[in-house]
C-alpha cells in the first residue's frame, strides 16, 4: 500500500499508520507526501471545509500513481463533505475504487467539533488511536469477504429519510461495528438502527460512536467471524 500524507504536519501520522497496518494485516507500506490543493472544491462552512468530488479525486490519484495498480491511502487535514449540508455531510473516511481517504479534521477534539487552528483537546495517544481505528475499519470494508453484516441506518429526527451507513458487523466489540460520530448522538437527536441480513429483525443502538468502539474493542480488534473472513488482495502489496 502507498500511504500519502497531505501537508507536512501529517508525516508522523502516516508513519504511525504504516506500522499499525503492518502489525494488523502484515503488509508493508510506502509513505509519500502529496499536495491535494485544487483537488476538492472549497465550501464556505469553515476555512477548512471541502466538497469531496469522487471523480476529481480518482483522476488525481490515477495521475499520481501512474502505473501503480495497488491500494493507496491518503491522510488529509481537510474537513471533507459528501454533500453541501453544513454539519451533516462530513465524513471521517471512505473508499473510492482503490483509494482510501481519511480526514483528521474532526478527531482532535472531545467531540466532532472543528478545532480552532491546530488545537488538540485529546491526548495524542487518543488522537492516533482514533486515526488507526478509522483506517483499519475502512480497510475491513474492503477486505472482509462474504460478511454476515447488517444494514445500518441513521435518521436525524428533523429529517424524514434515514441515511444508509452500509454493511457493518452487529458485534458491538468489533472494529467493524457501525458508528455515526465520535460520540453517538442522543436518541432525542436521532436514531442509529439496523436490519439483520434477512431484513426480518430491526434493532436500535443507544451506545455507539468511535470512542465507545475503541473503549470496548476486542484485543484482536475484529470479532472472530470477521477475523476469519479477512482476505487481502495482492493490491495491498507496494510492488
Amino acid at each position: 500500500m502507498r500511504i500519502f500524507y497531505d501537508g507536512e504536519d501529517l508525516e508522523k501520522e502516516a508513519g504511525h499508520i504504516a506500522k499499525k497496518l503492518q502489525d494488523v494485516f502484515k503488509f508493508d507500506s510506502l509513505v509519500l507526501h502529496v499536495n491535494l490543493e485544487g483537488v476538492f472544491s472549497k465550501l464556505d462552512f469553515s476555512d477548512n471545509s471541502y466538497l469531496y468530488d469522487r471523480d476529481s479525486f480518482l483522476e488525481f490519484m490515477s495521475n499520481l500513481n501512474k502505473n501503480f495498480r495497488g491500494k493507496s491511502l491518503v491522510i488529509t487535514p481537510k474537513d471533507l463533505y459528501l454533500g453541501k449540508q453544513s454539519g451533516r455531510d462530513w465524513f471521517l473516511g471512505c473508499l473510492s475504487q482503490n483509494n482510501f481517504v481519511i480526514s483528521t479534521a474532526r478527531i482532535k477534539m472531545k467531540d466532532n467539533k472543528m478545532p480552532d487552528k491546530n488545537i488538540m483537546e485529546v491526548t495524542r495517544e487518543k488522537y492516533l488511536k482514533r486515526l488507526e481505528t478509522i483506517t483499519i475499519h475502512e480497510i475491513g470494508h474492503d477486505s472482509i469477504v462474504h460478511p454476515d453484516h447488517y444494514r445500518f441506518f441513521f435518521r436525524e429526527n428533523e429529517f424524514e429519510e434515514a441515511d444508509y451507513l452500509g454493511l457493518h458487523c452487529p458485534d458491538e466489540r468489533c472494529i467493524m461495528f457501525a458508528g455515526i460520530d465520535i460520540n453517538n448522538p442522543p436518541r432525542e437527536n436521532g436514531s442509529l438502527f439496523f436490519f439483520d441480513s434477512n431484513r426480518e429483525n430491526m434493532g436500535y443502538v443507544d451506545k455507539a460512536g468511535l470512542d465507545i468502539t475503541i473503549e470496548n474493542m476486542y484485543p484482536s480488534l475484529f470479532c472472530k467471524k470477521c477475523l476469519k473472513q479477512i482476505k487481502l488482495s495482492d493490491q495491498y502489496s507496494i510492488k
